[in-house]
């Protein structure tokens, strides 16, 4: 790990040519906005214009370099909000040159790896993260006018940054704008291989906004990926989990019955993200990310089912099992999802007739007025009972198995 003073735009990003900034799928969305952040930018950068000897400390960016097929990467582990404001910034000013030199100057030192070509993804020295990646690669070709109407934050802020860096300019002119964006600096630390990335990205978000349990597994599995392949396995996998639950909430509760279904014990909420980590180090000794990822997809599908999806014509079953709106059995439920839709164990009356028996169940403890809570570990220590027995005996009997096992 080494650690550097840097003038952002006079040192860091020139210096960075041919190389391309990465922001990894796995960090959050681009946040930063008008009213809590770039007003107060704007407000650092006149001062900055009014003391030419004063410089302005940003923070801290961390990165990996990565070296993917003779191209080198630098991972942003910390610190892409203000990294990528200032790409924002030097485009503004690209379209804002009074004339066309100026504007390749700013191209070539801040935007663009000339050497690569067009249509080459190294292209752009800024890569954003997938969900800002269109709007951005609008603004470095310089097509404004289909961002318009543009609801992202790359576009918003944007625009505004180049109304207020239009306005500096007519007051105190382009060369002295620019040696006051140039005093901005930031210190960087570029991590070794040695160094654990995740545990690093870890400990800095622990004193800002929480992490979930959600975000930590998903950083877990992408992190030490190619941009590429945490690009692929993102819009391939974890894109379609966040399109099924809408909310961290819906999602961590998946998880955790998931992770009950498979390992037939229910982990605790704070233990969720260290249960799951083990969980998956163990199958990776057997399983490639792929087979886990569409699993776990296929799991995410019968809990969907399950508890969310607006369905046409459901079954009685399904239906009483949503109006008791119980998640105690989702981990012995998700098992005999898979039973019968994916292993084909058993048949379509066969699982109704499980779901029944369930239903039946739960709805007797409420009419006994007894703890639903204490039964919570339970379902899936039976899922683990009954799967031992039909193993022996077959699947044709399994509503009597579930019903006296």
């Amino acid at each position: 790990m080494e650690a550097n003073p840097r003038k952002l735009l006079d040192e860091f990003i020139p210096e960075s040519i041919g190389k391309q900034f990465v922001i990894p799928v796995y960090q959050r969305k681009y946040t930063w906005t008008v009213k809590k952040q770039l007003r107060q930018l704007m407000v650092d950068l006149r001062s900055l214009l009014n003391d030419d000897n004063k410089t302005h400390f940003l923070g801290t960016i961390i990165y990996l370099e990565n070296v993917i097929n003779y191209k080198t990467e630098r991972s942003i582990v910390d610190g892409q909000q203000r990294l990528v404001t200032m790409f924002l910034i030097v485009a503004a000013l690209k379209s804002l040159a009074d004339n066309e030199w100026r504007a390749r100057e700013i191209s070539e030192q801040y935007l663009e790896n000339y050497a690569e070509p067009k249509e080459s993804k190294y292209r752009q020295r800024l890569y954003p993260a997938v969900s800002d990646e269109s709007d951005y690669k609008l603004l470095v070709d310089g097509k404004f006018d289909e961002l318009e109407n543009s609801i992202g934050n790359v576009a918003k802020n944007y625009f505004y940054l180049r109304r207020q860096l239009k306005s500096l300019i007519e007051e105190y002119g382009f060369d002295r704008l620019m040696f006051a964006l140039k005093r901005f600096t930031i210190v960087y630390i570029k991590l070794d291989k040695s160094d654990d990335a995740q545990q690093i990205f870890e400990s800095i978000n622990s004193n800002g906004e929480r992490l979930t349990a959600s975000d930590l597994m998903r950083n877990y599995i992408m992190m030490d990926k190619s941009n590429d392949e945490q690009t692929r396995l993102y819009r391939n996998y974890w894109k379609k989990l966040e399109d099924f639950f809408d909310d961290s909430k819906k999602m961590e509760d998946f998880f955790r019955f998931y992770l009950a279904a498979v390992t037939n014990e229910l982990s605790k909420k704070d233990n969720l993200y260290r249960d799951f980590k083990k969980y998956y180090i163990d199958k990776r000794m057997s399983a490639d990310d792929d087979a886990i990822l569409s699993e776990i997809l296929r799991y995410a599908e019968y809990f969907s089912t399950l508890y969310y999806d607006d369905l046409e014509n459901p079954r009685e079953e399904l239906t009483d099992y949503r109006i008791i709106s119980s998640m105690m059995p989702a981990p012995f439920m998700l098992g005999f999802c898979n039973l019968y839709y994916y292993e084909h164990k058993i048949s379509e009356s066969q699982f109704y007739g499980v779901m029944k028996i369930i239903n039946t169940y739960l709805i007797r403890r409420t009419f006994a007025d007894m703890d639903t809570s204490r039964i919570s570990k339970s379902f899936s220590v039976y899922l683990k009972r009954i799967n031992e027995i039909v193993e022996e005996n077959g699947y044709s009997n399994i509503e009597d198995i579930v019903t006296y096992a």
